[in-house]
């Protein structure tokens, strides 16, 4: 009988909705499963409180008539997996096996369902997304990676989804950061994490929240649904299974705790020992200075007889820039100068320059040909001139619009033609890149070639998601940088664009648009310590999230000052938070947009000598901590990688030493001595 949530069961007293929130000594987690009716459950085993013998039970997953299998065929005709569930300390793991041995058998994955989730009607949910234009609002920031989803639900209505019309699902490899779900209410936290190999499954995966139903011994329970394949139409077919694959798995870690909601991570931490295994740690060295951010061409600049819209500081108005600023006018030494001189005496050292060959008058910018134009200018050479930069000291970035929409080079000769054929453009815009299709790869390594050869150390990739899966891109990041490193000995740092996935930030840094940052990005920090994150500093209006208490005087009613300080008051913001700013337009340097680093999101029982930033000169003593040398490479102890960098490899090969470990597999082997021997005599490092 249920008197006030309690309720007898067997020799314990159950406990559930707000009575589960009493105190709980020595809490024991307890897993079961039931093949007959494939539904798995776990219970919080409490000591009896005082003046009772009886232990307590508190439900977290507690199946009954009404909740779901465990996996259910989507729509229909998917291959049943063989599921298996092993005990862990605070949860348990589910192993999802799946066979299709041949043609006939079916080839989809189907909905794998966690039904029965006990947290009572007022659930949040950790938004483990970095937010975006197109994302709904998810409420109030708190101080984790954004703002928790208040899930009170006043009438339990059966069926009910995201209350108040909230987005009803959160796809991986679209906005959603991390393929796990947080669930908390005033006194747990439960975690439930998947665990798939991105590049071999080819696929993206979607969740999806829900209430249907309240028991009335258990309570309101919570359904989790994932979508193991959710890739469109075009692509399901290569995510799905092919035929003669045999032991396909996917686990579901499932970890609950009591106590602060703050430490949510530890719940996710099966994810993250699965995540380093099998994508291994920062391939790039940690560089926090600010970038001076610059725009070559604008749309309010294209005009009769100036259709790629460069433009220039008539009277120069603005101390910052020459008068003539048009490289297609005047040619490029007014910017090579600029991006020496001008970078230098604003106090940076490090640019990305958005639309460096020009910007279409309607649609489709920034636009995908962001180099070959500049052979059509009247000097097809004279772009020759901003390789300055780079050999005077100051790192030149180039953004390459719509990355993976290739389009093809103007087919003009001569440039008055190549003016007429760009003023042309009225779109369509260009489908997203076809890996197999040779003509667009062809259009887009003709792009990346210019942008090697003046060296831009640095390339922003605008737009990279969507239509392409995430196994399709991250193959697409080898290929630029295969092709970099074989073809021009180069080895340039990618910014991908929008901040959204956790499987890129060991191969290349994030990027975000500052205004759609809502705050730290903790996951990223749990996940990949070491990592770089920008976020661009546009200066424009703010929207609704950003407060007065947070801007001050640069906030006027809901409107705001684009003005030098309140682009600084953002940069200082990004920089706190461990963003590193990249500021638009001539903005002086201020020491305080240095990105704070960031201090790895650790849990009890970490080794704390993983968290040693991975860099050469912090564990040498005789190396001063001066940027030239924190710029240089992770195997590179002298400024230059040579037979002292091989001697310490060899004496370590077999160690676990993070500070040289540059495959991220945690051990010294003939692949560090590869790297050393491949870049000898170089100031960076490249894994072969």
């Amino acid at each position: 009988m249920k008197v006030f949530g309690v309720t007898t069961f067997g020799a314990m007293i159950l406990l559930t909705g707000a009575a589960s929130a009493q105190e709980c000594d020595n809490p024991i987690y307890r897993a079961g499963y039931d093949p007959s009716t494939n539904r798995a459950s776990l219970y919080e085993r409490c000591d009896p409180p005082p003046g009772q013998i009886d232990p307590i039970l508190v439900p977290i997953i507690a199946p009954d008539a009404g909740t779901q299998a465990l996996w259910a065929s989507n729509p229909t005709n998917h291959a049943r997996p063989e599921i298996n569930l092993t005990d862990a300390a605070n949860g348990f793991d589910l192993v999802f096996s799946y066979d299709r041995p041949t043609e006939a058998d079916p080839a989809g994955l189907g909905n794998i369902v966690i039904d029965g989730i006990r947290l009572g009607n007022d659930v949040d949910l950790v938004d483990l997304r970095v937010k975006a234009i197109d994302d709904a609002a998810f409420g109030a920031p708190n101080d984790g990676q954004g703002p928790n989803v208040p899930f009170e639900i006043p009438v339990l209505t059966p069926g009910k989804q995201w209350p108040d019309g909230m987005h009803p699902n959160l796809s991986y490899g679209g906005s959603y950061f991390s393929p796990a779900i947080v669930l908390q209410n005033a006194t747990h936290t439960l975690g439930i994490s998947v665990h798939y190999p991105v590049r071999e499954r080819k696929h993206n995966m979607r969740f999806f929240l829900e209430s249907t139903s309240e028991d009335p011994v258990l309570g309101r329970s919570w359904k989790l649904t994932i979508r193991v394949n959710s890739n469109g139409a075009a692509t399901a077919a290569a995510g799905n299974l092919q035929v003669g694959e045999l032991g396909r798995e996917y686990v579901v870690a499932v970890r609950v705790q009591r106590g602060d909601p703050h430490l949510w991570v530890q719940t996710l931490e099966p994810y993250r020992r699965y995540f380093r295994q099998l994508y291994g740690w920062v391939r790039y060295s940690y560089d926090p200075r600010p970038v001076r951010g610059e725009q070559f061409a604008r749309t309010y600049a294209i005009r009769a007889g100036e259709p790629y819209g460069f433009w220039n500081n008539p009277g120069g108005l603005d101390p910052n820039y020459a008068e003539n600023m048009n490289p297609y006018t005047y040619g490029w030494k007014p910017w090579t100068e600029n991006l020496v001189l001008g970078t230098t005496a604003l106090g940076y050292k490090r640019t990305l320059i958005w639309s460096p060959a020009g910007a279409f008058d309607v649609t489709c910018n920034f636009p995908f040909i962001f180099t070959s134009n500049w052979a059509n200018f009247p000097d097809p050479s004279d772009y020759l001139q901003l390789l300055q930069v780079e050999q005077k000291g100051v790192q030149l970035g180039l953004y390459w619009g719509r990355a993976i929409e290739p389009m093809a080079q103007l087919s003009c000769v001569v440039p008055e033609d190549c003016v007429a054929e760009w003023a042309a453009f009225n779109g369509p815009c260009p489908e997203k890149l076809d890996p197999n299709n040779a003509q667009q790869v062809e259009w887009t390594l003709t792009e990346f070639e210019r942008a090697m050869v003046v060296n831009s150390t640095l390339i922003g990739l605008d737009a990279f998601l969507g239509g392409l899966g995430l196994a399709e891109r991250l193959d697409w990041l080898d290929t630029l940088r295969d092709y970099a490193h074989y073809g021009f000995g180069a080895n340039p740092k990618f910014l991908i664009e929008p901040a959204r996935t956790d499987v890129f930030l060991p191969y290349a840094p994030l990027a975000q648009v500052d205004r759609y940052i809502r705050g730290p990005l903790t996951m990223a920090d749990f996940l990949v310590p070491g990592h770089e994150r920008y976020s661009v500093v546009q200066g424009l209006v703010p929207d609704q999230n950003y407060s007065a208490e947070e801007f001050g005087d640069y906030i006027v009613g809901s409107d705001a000052t684009a003005t030098t300080a309140f682009r600084r008051a953002q940069a200082r913001r990004a920089a706190e938070r461990g963003w590193i700013p990249i500021i638009m337009n001539a903005n002086n340097y201020d020491n305080g947009n240095n990105a704070a680093p960031k201090p790895p999101v650790s849990i009890a029982g970490d080794d704390p000598s993983l968290y040693v930033p991975r860099r050469s000169w912090q564990v040498n003593p005789e190396i001063p901590d001066e940027p030239q040398y924190r710029l240089s490479g992770d195997i590179n102890l002298d400024g230059v990688v040579d037979v002292q960098d091989f001697n310490i490899v060899v004496a370590n090969m077999g160690k676990t030493l993070p500070a040289f470990d540059l495959d991220g597999d945690l051990i010294i082997t003939v692949n560090e001595l590869s790297a050393v021997v491949f870049n000898l005599g170089n100031d960076y490092r490249t894994i072969p």
